[in-house]
């Protein structure tokens, strides 16, 4: 099973069932826990970023398609206008919203990372600092 799975019209379900059972993980586990969970988070956070960057090249595609069969004037013209709208409805407003939604699986996947990441940090006294540097 991939994490890179390609995306379906609601996103990629691989990366969303990840992403969902990571979010459980962090949401139950105490803070001492969340370092344990960094590396399944970067791998999900990983995978979201692979999905998502299948997901725009997708669209650029479809879009480039889209242009490819109908001119400007004929988007615009009552007779083409139909079928030119028809065609982007089937093929690159899908493209879109699959994009939409991998960013948004991106964002969160990002937000766990950071969570588990940020876990691991401890506050630092003024005195430490002063010895770090």
């Amino acid at each position: 099973r991939s994490l890179g799975a390609p995306p379906t019209k609601t996103g990629n379900p691989v990366v969303a069932g990840e992403l969902a059972k990571l979010e459980r993980q962090v949401s139950r586990a105490r803070r001492e826990q969340l370092p344990k969970l960094l590396p399944r988070a970067r791998r999900v956070s990983q995978a979201a970023l692979r999905a998502l960057d299948d997901a725009q090249e997708q669209l650029r595609q479809a879009r480039e398609e889209y242009e490819a069969n109908f001119t400007p004037l004929q988007r615009k013209l009552k007779v083409f206008g139909g079928k030119a709208r028809d065609f982007k409805a089937a093929s690159v407003n899908p493209k879109e919203e699959d994009v939409a939604d991998m960013l948004a699986l991106t964002t969160k996947a990002s937000l766990m990372l950071h969570k588990c990441s940020a876990s691991g940090l401890r506050k630092v006294s003024a005195e430490e600092m002063i010895c770090i540097y």
